[in-house]
């Protein structure tokens, strides 16, 4: 089965296809890009940014393959990975230890699952940024007061009651001592039913993560996880996707009915015939076909649509998480379709009709004079 097609583009350079090769490919070819790629950056400027976030899973991949002389650089950034999450794997055994009073489970998602032993298996294969989990919608409100308990303040909806985040967001973002911890309640934010996590609650399986006994969701849950968050030019969504299908039992059929049910599927779809396409191989391809193979449910094509207006309009972008609660406060399809008609004629600078796109403007208006939270100032300067 092929899924080549010359109308669906794949925005990477061949530096950046020789640097996921390098990543995930078997000895020899690996190596081979690797040479490739080193051979380039001696007569090219400063590995782009997308590049220098997998040259740990590079070290890793090549461990024990190449000459730690041949693989220096990305070895320097392995050992700097390990130092940083260490300490971050210390700072996540205290908010375990915060939300063990509470005697609520919670899975660790995204880094920390793909660092524990369910996929790398290695501190330093790649970067954790922050701490993210997600415990039992019906705790969530428990889960939040907990963290502000020990001194974690929210950001970015810090000016929002408990009340209201739990009733328009999926998740919280809380800086303080335990870091920058992403506390879920819901796995995505345009499926925030009671009952939407059950599945990831039940099929979690332990692992070690450091020193650390973890829960992390099972393998098709956590790449349903990563091709719902894929976004080029982000190289390490490709690269930890294809290790967590090729290293464990992932059911392309179930994944993609999951992606149906939470209507993602045009995302996960698209996302898979990327990764298809980057990174050839018989699993990555039946991948693609059983995502392409299922018809997307109504409201599947709105949040499409919604995902790819705040990739492309930077005006978009500054309404914040305004825009995404917004959204969520809409009950019906064809409401969520009239807002994102609203927010896309307000970021292409339409007139305003009816006083809802004022509305969208002072918000924004409002936005440029809170105090921005360091997430926010990195993401401004990294689109700058």
């Amino acid at each position: 089965m092929s899924i080549k097609n010359p109308a669906f583009e794949l925005p990477m350079s061949p530096t950046n296809q020789l640097l996921v090769t390098a990543a995930t490919a078997k000895s020899s070819e690996a190596i081979a890009a690797w040479s490739s790629w080193s051979n380039r950056q001696s007569v090219a400027v400063k590995a782009q940014r997308e590049e220098r976030a997998i040259l740990p899973t590079v070290a890793w991949n090549l461990l024990g393959h190449a000459g730690e002389a041949e693989i220096a650089q990305a070895t320097r950034a392995r050992q700097k990975m390990a130092t940083v999450n260490l300490r971050a794997v210390a700072r996540l055994q205290s908010v375990f230890e915060v939300l063990g009073t509470n005697e609520m489970p919670t899975i660790v998602l995204k880094g920390g699952a793909l660092l524990s032993s369910a996929c790398y298996g290695d501190l330093a294969a790649r970067r954790m940024s922050d701490l993210d989990v997600i415990v039992p919608a019906d705790k969530a409100g428990a889960a939040m007061a907990l963290l502000e308990s020990r001194g974690q303040v929210r950001f970015e909806s810090e000016h929002v009651s408990i009340r209201t985040v739990l009733s328009v967001m999926h998740a919280a973002a809380f800086q303080g001592s335990l870091g920058e911890v992403d506390l879920h309640w819901t796995l995505l934010h345009h499926t925030r039913s009671k009952s939407a996590d059950d599945a990831l609650f039940a099929t979690a399986v332990a692992a070690t993560l450091g020193s650390l006994q973890v829960l992390v969701p099972e393998p098709t849950q956590l790449a349903f996880h990563l091709l719902a968050h894929g976004r080029l030019p982000d190289l390490r969504w490709l690269v930890d996707s294809h290790h967590v299908i090729e290293q464990s039992v992932v059911d392309p059929e179930r994944l993609a009915g999951i992606a149906q049910q939470r209507l993602y599927l045009r995302i996960v779809a698209n996302n898979a015939r990327r990764l298809a396409l980057a990174i050839p191989s018989d699993k990555t391809e039946a991948l693609a076909k059983a995502t392409n193979a299922l018809t997307p449910r109504r409201g599947d094509e709105l949040h499409m649509e919604y995902s790819a207006l705040f990739d492309r309009v930077p005006r978009a972008r500054a309404l914040g998480g305004f825009a995404t609660r917004q959204l969520h406060a809409r009950s019906g399809v064809r409401e969520k379709a009239i807002f994102l008609r609203e927010l896309s004629c307000y970021a292409s600078g339409v007139q305003d009709v009816g006083g809802a796109l004022s509305r969208l403007a002072q918000y924004a208006t409002f936005n440029r004079h809170r105090p921005e939270s360091p997430r926010s100032v990195q993401a401004k300067a990294r689109l700058r």
